[in-house]
């Protein structure tokens, strides 16, 4: 499974560095994770940015899951009403969705994360 964090804010800035990042990092083996639980901010750019990496990843069979945070979830909501994109609250959720056994840092990784930034 690969995870990507992203944190503060997603918009114009700097939306192009994270499809880039995101598409660089998918890997055709692994389900990806976009733990966005620390984005305080979603614009429109980031938000296409999200739809870009989640289309790259389903048009190649990968399990996508988004770990939204508010601003993602308000988002979701008016630019996904049929909730096409795969949300989860936790890792671990993801982890028993996948049915795969919790890594043995998997437990540790909300708190060695800490809050990611998005440089912008």
């Amino acid at each position: 499974m690969v995870v990507i964090a992203a944190g503060g804010d997603l918009d114009a800035t700097n939306a192009g560095c994270f499809v880039e990042y995101a598409l660089r990092h998918i890997d055709e083996k692994h389900a990806l994770v976009l733990d966005l639980r620390k984005l305080e901010f979603l614009g429109t750019e980031g938000f296409l940015a999200l739809k870009t990496a989640w289309s790259y990843a389903h048009q190649r069979a990968i399990d996508c899951t988004l770990l939204p945070s508010a601003a993602v979830d308000r988002l979701l909501e008016i630019g996904d009403p049929e909730c096409t994109v795969s949300t989860a609250d936790s890792l671990r959720e993801v982890l028993n969705r996948l049915a795969l056994p919790p890594a043995s840092n998997s437990d540790n990784y909300e708190s060695a994360m800490g809050p990611p930034r998005l440089a912008g």
